[in-house]
Parts: structure tokens; sequence; C-alpha cells
């Protein structure tokens, strides 16, 4: 849970984020120079990130840092937005407009999933305290832009999955997160359903309001 206590730099954000996910924010956004620190402990959680991915990780990626670095930022504005109650709409709204660039390759993909996969929590944690929270809303169409990080979270619209199915390891990740959650409003599109009755096979047990979903969906 977001604590808005003073905060000297990005990497003491991004230490609490990847070790505990317990983090401090303070009412800025200004940082001292903490690059090669920062660096450090992106490229330690990336390589951790890889370490778990499903499937044949023989050809490893590479952490990309402008967007590691974009999407930490942008985590550290919604938890303050969560931690500070009195944060006016239109700043949601703005801070909504100016999210992450798209990512275009699998190693974008993953380096900005360091700190975006925090996003359902976020969802969680916003929806906790009113479903008319103008951070619910925002996420959820966030879900659309970034569907690996935001599994969790029902999408405004269907997300494009082309980038993850082109790489087995990311759309492994990708299914197994909704099994995970039993995100059932992933069910939308004819792949994943067909992957995850593949991954699921006679273990449907593990995941039984997916399986029960399952039998409703056609292919």
């Amino acid at each position: 849970m977001p604590s808005p206590t003073p905060l000297d730099s990005l990497a003491e954000f991004a230490s609490g984020l990847f070790s505990s996910g317990q983090v401090l924010v303070s009412r800025t956004t200004q940082f001292s120079q903490d690059e090669k620190e920062l660096q450090s402990i992106l490229e330690a959680a990336f390589e951790e990130a890889c370490d778990e991915l499903p499937g044949d990780t023989e050809n490893s990626f590479r952490c990309h840092a402008p967007s590691a670095k974009s999407a930490l930022m942008y985590i550290y504005r919604l938890c303050l937005l969560l931690a500070d109650r009195s944060a006016p709409e239109e700043e949601v709204i703005r801070l909504g407009v100016c999210m992450p660039s798209l990512p275009t390759t699998a190693d974008e993909v993953l380096s900005s999933d360091l700190s975006l996969r925090y996003l359902p929590d976020i969802y969680r944690m916003a929806r906790a305290i009113s479903e008319g929270d103008p951070l619910v809303s925002m996420l959820e169409r966030m879900a659309t832009s970034f569907p690996l990080s935001s599994v969790g979270i029902p999408p405004h619209l269907p997300p494009d999955l082309t980038l993850l199915q082109q790489q087995p390891c990311l759309w492994g990740l990708y299914l197994d997160r909704i099994i995970e959650v039993q995100d059932d409003s992933r069910l939308a599109n004819p792949a994943v359903v067909s992957g995850i009755r593949d991954a699921l096979g006679m273990h449907a047990s593990l995941a039984p309001r997916m399986a029960a979903k399952l039998t409703l969906t056609r292919t």
C-alpha cells in the first residue's frame, strides 16, 4: 500500500516495489539523480522476471531502459494518486492520457511489465475505495493498451494481442496470468480460449470458474 511519506529517489521507490510491493511516495515527481542505482535495480528485476518466464528462454531478452523507467514513473504517479485522495479528477484524466509509450518489441513489453504488472493491485485498491473512483475507469482503459500487465482488470476495449502471440514466452505468461486470477474478461479472444483450454488440459479443477466459462464458449 503506498504511503505519502518523504521519498529521496525513484530508485528507493523501485527497490520497495520489486522487493516487497510496499512503497513510499511523496508529493513530488522530481527526484535526485540516481540513474546508476536505478538502472542496476531495474536490470536485476528484469533478470529475475526472465527466469520466471514459461517455456524456452534460450534466446535471452534485454532490458529496455527507457520502457522500464517510463513504466516505473507511471506506477509511481498512480501510487501517489492512490495515496493522495485530494487529487482532482482532471489530474487523474491527465495522467491517463500520459501513459507510457506502447511497446513494439518483446524486450519493451517485458521491461514495461516490471512495474506495470502492479496495475491490477492498484485497480483493486482503487475499487475498494470507490467503484466510481476515476482511477478505476482510467485503468480499465489502460488495460486495453497493456494486456500482459493488466490481467485482472477488465479492458475497456478488446486488446491487440499480436505482439504477445508472436513470442511464445510472452503468450505463455499471458495465459498463465489469466488462469491464475481466472480473468474471464479475457475470454472474448478465441486464441485465448484455445490457449487456456490447451494449458488446463485435464486440470480444469485448478481454475474452476475459468473452466465453467470455457464450457460455454465456442471457438
